[in-house]
């Protein structure tokens, strides 16, 4: 799971958290992550979006519960 979205979403978490990219992966969630809170989330959320030119449905961010979901979501909209 090392290809360019994937590159630059952990990149994106691990500046919003001030934590490595190494610190992040697949399988963490937000509970893993200091200062990982709704509002936070929300900010993530707006600074992906920003970063792939891209805009999500609200349903399916409430769905991600991990960074891999994440992941998959921003390629499937950058997909479309």
């Amino acid at each position: 799971m090392s290809d360019d979205i994937t590159k630059k979403v952990i990149s994106i978490i691990a500046a919003e958290f001030k934590v490595s990219p190494g610190e992040i992966d697949a399988e963490t969630v937000a509970a893993d992550v200091d200062g990982w809170d709704s509002i936070r989330h929300i900010n993530l959320l707006l600074k992906i979006e920003d970063a792939f030119e891209l805009e999500f449905d609200t349903g399916e961010v409430s769905a991600v519960s991990n960074v891999g979901e994440l992941i998959a979501l921003v390629r499937k909209a950058a997909a479309s």
